[in-house]
Order: structure tokens, then sequence, then C-alpha cells
């Protein structure tokens, strides 16, 4: 589904994604960690086509990632972002709804797959008509979500959707999200600062630093022989006890 191969992004002398070859198979769930600034958003956005890599090529389903392209693409992509990026002057149902209105849906068509994508994420139609001023942070993540997923997308990209949340709406949120992944069977690479997130929602983690791929695999396998002291180094940090 997603093909990046040799792809760098660098601004200035600095590279905020070194030479960097990635593959996500259709259906399948890759979760991005590392410490901040280490290029996981980066990647995000060069597969979104926010960014044009320097050098390599960026490929989504088979189609190269370009400016005649990137409109096209991006239709088959959901992105969900930190605290659901809600524009705050629609209510939560048309924040949902903007995409499908702008392609001209008809209404019983968009109200049909609100309802459907409401009940998924578990709100009632009292919640979307709020606006995202009036909604908890969880309930604008999951609006947030429901946008990725309007137009039901092949592709979903997700830049730290938890990271804003405290630990009992971040749990439920994950518990959501596994059940999502699972049950609709779409392609899904996600970013996030937390080891345990990442294997919990990734069938493969990736860890990164300084713009480049340390090591590839299982939380098991990233324990068990970790490819450079570097990630024994993260793993221990993760999981050390609060003072």
């Amino acid at each position: 589904m997603i093909a990046m191969v040799g792809v760098a992004k660098r601004y200035g002398d600095k590279f905020a994604v070194a030479p960097t070859t990635l593959h996500v198979a259709d259906r399948r769930s890759l979760a991005l960690v590392g410490p901040s600034g280490c290029g996981k958003s980066t990647i995000l956005r060069l597969v979104l086509g926010l960014l044009a890599p320097d050098a390599g090529s960026v490929r989504v389903g088979g189609v190269s990632v370009t400016p005649a392209t990137v409109i096209s693409i991006r239709r088959r992509i959901g992105y969900v972002i930190q605290d659901g990026g809600l524009f705050p002057h629609l209510s939560a149902h048309d924040n949902v709804a903007l995409l499908a209105r702008r392609l001209q849906w008809p209404s019983g068509r968009i109200s049909a797959r609100v309802d459907e994508l409401a009940a998924l994420v578990g709100l009632d139609s009292t919640t979307l008509r709020r606006y995202p001023a009036e909604l908890s942070g969880g309930q604008r993540q999951r609006v947030g979500i429901m946008r990725a997923l309007m137009l039901d997308p092949e592709l979903l990209l997700m830049d730290e959707p938890m990271g804003a949340l405290d630990p009992i709406v971040r749990a439920r949120l994950q518990q959501d999200l596994k059940h999502i992944f699972s049950g609709l069977g779409k392609t899904v690479l996600l970013v996030t600062h937390s080891l345990d997130e990442a294997a919990y929602l990734g069938d493969e983690v990736v860890l990164m630093r300084e713009g480049r791929v340390v090591q590839r695999g299982t939380l098991r396998e990233l324990v068990d022989a970790p490819a450079e002291p570097f990630v024994r180094e993260f793993v221990e940090a993760q999981r050390a006890p609060c003072a």
C-alpha cells in the first residue's frame, strides 16, 4: 500500500529523514515511534504529499505521489492529528461531513454514513450537534477519526492521535482503535511517542532516531534483540518506573 524507496528530506544541511526505504503492506498497521524530531511526522507528510522528498520516491497504492496525483491520492487517505484538528466554526457533524459535501454526495448518503461512523466510535447525535469547543478531548478525537473515515479511505495516517488525552480516555480510545483497525481492514501508518501504544496498535513497530530507521519488528524483537544500544536505552526509558 505504501512504498517509500530511498526517500530523503533535508532542511539546510540536516536530514529530517535520511535516505529511507519503508513499506507498509495492505491491511497492515505500522507504528512509527521515537524521540521528538526523529522524522516520524515528516514521513507521514511525505506520504500525504504535504512535503516533497529531496530524493527517492513515494507510492501509495501503486501510484507515485506527485503534484499531478496528490489530490486523488489524498481522497484515498484518512488523516488524523492530535486533538482532532477540527474546524472550530463547524459543528462536529459538519466537520465530519465537510469533504463529502464538497464532493456533492447526496444528503441521504451523508446522513447514513455519519450515523454509521458515530455508532462505530461511540458518539450520539446530541454530541455531533456541538462545536469543538463544547467537546471533551476524547470526543474531539473521535470526531476527527470519523472525519478521517468518512470517505471510506484505504489508508489511515495518524499523527499522535492520543497525545493530548488523559490516561483513562487514552486507554479507552486505544481499545476502540484496535477494534476499528481489525474490523475495517484498513492499512494504517501511526506515529506515537509511546512504545506500548505502538506495540498495541501496530502489527510491527519502527523505531526511529535522527531521521533514520534504527530497527523494525515486534516489541518482543526490540526487547530481545536490539539492533544497537539506543534501542535498549529507548525501551528501558519507556518502561522505567515513575519516581
